[in-house]
């Protein structure tokens, strides 16, 4: 399947207000049922063993406690789950949730109480380097190409101090072909056409490999999280948060 880049309707807000908070729900539903919550609990299982504690976390008694970056958060689909997942491996969490739109961030339900909410590009951000123990992104990056999502590779990998995580589609017929039966029958026309588009421009392993590199991303790794899905997990300073 060759990779063909296009316009997603809901990275603009092209349709009603209904219909954007309708594909914003959509997206929390793939998450649940079709495999998002899983990849990301895989890589966040793999990474998280190898994760070094900073001077101040290994002093600190009682539970770890991890400051966690998610970019292209939406209206948070998933992020209660994962947050539930950490707590329960004994995590004390404190996440911020950043989109481009405000609107996104508010269109879904409460947010918990450990999350921040942040609206800004992620190619501009006012957060220092390494600020954070995790950075992540679920169905984010296939939206950058070229020397753009290269940049947002190396602004990710900038804000970690321990791994960038990133799960997304991995471009296939099959997984086109299949997500277009099921969003016919349970989903709504705004996140079909979407769907059918993140599929077209999604990445290989070999392209997400190539990309890393590109990034300057050496110490990085691709996997297969979950069917139809990849992740990238990056160790910009290597498993030891700043060695």
């Amino acid at each position: 399947m060759r990779q063909r880049l296009g316009r997603e309707w809901l990275d603009e807000d092209a349709g009603s207000a209904e219909a954007v908070r309708a594909s914003l729900a959509d997206l929390a539903w793939i998450h649940h049922r079709l495999g998002g919550e899983a990849a990301m609990r895989r890589l966040l299982a793999a990474a998280l063993p190898r994760l070094a504690p900073n001077d101040a976390a290994a002093a600190a008694p009682g539970p770890r406690r991890l400051r966690i970056l998610d970019v292209g958060a939406g209206a948070g689909a998933g992020t209660a789950a994962m947050l539930e997942w950490l707590q329960g491996q004994g995590y004390v969490c404190h996440l911020v949730a950043l989109d481009r739109r405000p609107s996104h961030l508010l269109a879904g339900r409460p947010w918990p109480p450990e999350v921040d909410l942040a609206a800004g590009d992620v190619l501009a951000l006012p957060f220092p380097p390494r600020s954070f123990d995790l950075v992540l992104c679920s169905l984010f990056l296939h939206h950058f190409h070229g020397a753009a999502a290269v940049e947002v590779l190396r602004a990710m990998a900038r804000l970690s101090r321990g791994a960038v995580l990133i799960q997304d589609l991995a471009r296939s017929w099959w997984g086109y072909c299949g997500f277009s039966l099921v969003a016919a029958v349970r989903l709504s026309r705004m996140t079909l056409h979407d769907g059918r588009v993140s599929f077209r421009q999604a990445y290989t392993a070999p392209e997400l490999a190539a990309l890393a590199r590109a990034a300057g991303c050496m110490d990085s790794q691709v996997s297969v999280p979950g069917r139809f899905r990849l992740g990238l997990t990056i160790w910009p300073h290597g498993e030891s948060n700043g060695a």
